[in-house]
């Protein structure tokens, strides 16, 4: 289809030789899989990875996969960290549906609670790519449409290093609508970070940033 992998993208697995003491390596029948599907399809329709199926389950093709979402969309260029942001921030905001995620009454198991951090991930991307393109006011909405989706509190206690992760953007945004002159702005974002990473390290030194800027 007109794709190149190289060779040190490619997924193997070692095997025993028959009645000898080595390992060869080799590839799976799974990756073969991969390919032949790409092959005989041929950009007549999408193919899609889901963001939670593990590198090793795509073929090589990791650097021809563009975020949308929840998925990697496969396209022609070649590239690292390819990111749709149009696509993805439609997806996120009109497309996914949040149900119950963030109601306390809604029983979720450990590893519902896993998953739900996954959506956090694109709403992050999101985030940041504003962040970089100076589109301040929409990186904001991006972490706020998150929180109310998937709040911290809806998901396990391991994948609390996500929101944590999220804070940080809080904390970025903060200091640029000070910057700006954006006081209310500026507030609202260092409340954020209190509120969704109650055990940050430098809560007094932010209480007291707080402070200063709504006096």
């Amino acid at each position: 289809a007109g794709l190149t992998v190289k060779a040190e993208d490619i997924p193997t697995r070692e095997y025993v030789v028959h009645n000898a003491n080595r390992r060869i390596p080799a590839v799976d029948p799974f990756t073969w899989m991969v390919w032949r599907i790409v092959q005989q399809i041929n950009w007549t329709r999408p193919i899609y990875f889901a963001v939670t199926v593990p590198t090793a389950n795509m073929g090589g093709l990791r650097p021809y996969l563009a975020m949308e979402g929840m998925a990697f969309r496969l396209v022609k260029e070649r590239a690292e960290g390819q990111f749709d942001l149009d696509r993805t921030a439609h997806n996120l905001y009109h497309v996914y549906r949040y149900d119950s995620f963030a109601d306390p009454d809604v029983y979720k198991d450990p590893v519902a609670r896993r998953l739900l951090s996954n959506y956090l991930l694109p709403f992050g991307n999101v985030a940041q790519t504003y962040l970089m393109q100076g589109r301040y006011d929409d990186a904001f909405h991006a972490l706020q449409k998150a929180e109310a989706a998937i709040p911290p509190e809806a998901i396990g206690p391991e994948q609390q290093d996500t929101w944590i992760a999220l804070s940080n953007l809080y904390r970025v945004l903060a200091l640029k609508f000070s910057e700006a002159g954006e006081s209310d702005r500026a507030i609202a974002a260092i409340e954020s970070i209190l509120r969704v990473h109650p055990a940050a390290a430098d809560r007094e030194t932010l209480k007291a940033v707080l402070q200063k800027w709504k006096s």
